[in-house]
């Protein structure tokens, strides 16, 4: 039977290498740690592994990761190190893997020293933590992993999807919502967004939220020209509109938002006909889908409802949301039809606006014994801006605007020239005295 030997060398750290997880016969080579662990450990057969151990001298006590370039400096002092398989940046421990290393496996050749920094840089901290992941979309499962602190949200959406995906055809990255402790994580890996515990977490998943159905009624005494401009801030995408119209970028306080324009005829019945494409609707519709990526909107709600209203109003932020007692009001279902039948009445909406209304919120209040609704006035307008206009209120518009330049020119023109009179009228009086005194 052929005798394993080794490669000699006059490095100490490259014969380290070679006795310590490496062996060689002939022309082949084999990483002895690898291949054992898969060997032993049916688990990890054909899998990407890595390794563990806590004795390290740098961190004793502690689980580090033996990377490539630091095995050949520490092997030959450590007695067990554990197995892991890497997959999709998710580390699942495996059943039973630890492997035992005697303290002289390969020979009595002396371990090479370890020449680490006695204060090694500061890494990111990599902990094993447990995540349950729970699904708020219909028809994809809840299921738990265990993944390091390092790992990425991105890696940990795609996991969810991947699980997913044969149950739910059209589920992708793009069409997910995550949530944790109440707020969208904002970091780029999970340790940028969770406390020092090991968890688990609930990481929860929901469709993005959409502005449900509104509407734009028009009504006029007479046949007229007008234009409707319509704006979301950055909180907010247009998912659909109808009539269709051009969507384009805009410069918002806060961020860059979307605006688009009708330019519809209103009709006596209250119907509208768009100009631009000849159809003719009882209402101007758009839906909106909540952005996931806008920084500033990532902040978690307020633990508490506030008991007043706030001295300012910012714009409607669904990922911020709150209910008080000044924009809201507790009733019975069963209360919640005349009520809203009501409270449209006065706001002048017609039978059609009214029915509509009610039978789309419906829906969403009949499962609950109560319901509280919100009526989310000031911050909506801040959050989509509405303007509509004739074109005689257009003219009127720029007529205003032309005769307030006028005011603002000539006011500027008056100070002006009163300044240059008093300045000659001193200079003026200033050359009569020297006269004077000659």
């Amino acid at each position: 039977m052929p005798k394993v030997k080794t490669e000699s060398s006059s490095s100490s750290v490259a014969q380290a290498k070679l006795q310590f997880f490496t062996i060689k016969y002939q022309k082949r080579t084999i990483l002895a740690a690898l291949d054992l662990t898969r060997k032993h450990f049916k688990t990890l057969a054909g899998k990407e592994i890595y390794f563990e151990t806590r004795q390290a001298d740098i961190a004793a006590g502690q689980a580090v990761e033996l990377t490539d370039d630091v095995w050949e400096g520490v092997i030959g002092s450590l007695t067990a190190v554990e197995a892991f398989e890497r997959k999709e940046g998710i580390e699942v421990r495996a059943e039973t893997n630890v492997v035992a290393w005697p303290a002289a496996a390969f020979g009595n050749a002396p371990a090479a020293p370890l020449n680490w920094p006695l204060s090694p840089p500061t890494q990111p901290e990599r902990r094993t933590i447990t995540l349950n992941l729970v699904s708020f979309i219909d028809g994809a499962e809840n299921f738990s992993v265990k993944t390091k602190t390092t790992t990425s949200w991105d890696k940990i959406a795609s996991v969810f999807c991947s699980k997913n995906r044969r149950s739910i055809s059209n589920l992708c990255e793009t069409e997910i919502r995550m949530t944790l402790d109440g707020s969208r994580p904002h970091g780029k890996n999970i340790g940028d967004d969770i406390d020092g515990l090991d968890g688990p977490y609930e990481v929860y998943f929901t469709r993005p939220q959409l502005g449900g159905k509104p509407v734009i009624y028009i009504w006029t005494p007479q046949p007229q020209d007008v234009s409707v401009d319509l704006s979301l801030t950055s909180h907010w995408s247009f998912s659909s509109v109808y009539p269709v119209a051009p969507i384009t970028l805009s410069k918002l306080a806060g961020g860059t938002g979307q605006s688009l324009t009708w330019n519809v005829l209103t009709r006596e019945d209250g119907n509208l006909q768009d100009k631009a494409t000849g159809l003719e609707v009882n209402s101007l519709f758009w839906e909106a889908e909540t952005n996931s990526h806008i920084d500033n909107i990532l902040d978690s709600p307020p633990s508490s409802r506030p008991s007043s209203p706030a001295p300012g109003v910012d714009a409607f932020n669904p990922i911020k949301a709150t209910l008080a007692d000044h924009d809201s009001v507790l009733l019975r279902v069963s209360d919640m039809t005349p009520y809203l039948d009501a409270s449209l009445r006065a706001l002048g909406l017609h039978t059609e606006a009214r029915t509509s209304f009610i039978t789309y919120v419906l829906a969403a209040v009949l499962p609950a014994a109560r319901s509280s609704p919100h009526m989310n006035g000031t911050g909506g307008d801040i959050a989509m801006p509405m303007q509509a206009l004739s074109e005689e209120e257009r003219m009127m518009t720029v007529e205003q605007w032309i005769r307030h330049e006028i005011d603002v020119q000539y006011e500027r023109l008056r100070k002006e020239g009163e300044t240059k009179i008093r300045l000659f009228r001193e200079r003026a009086e200033e050359v009569r005295r020297r006269i004077e005194a000659l």
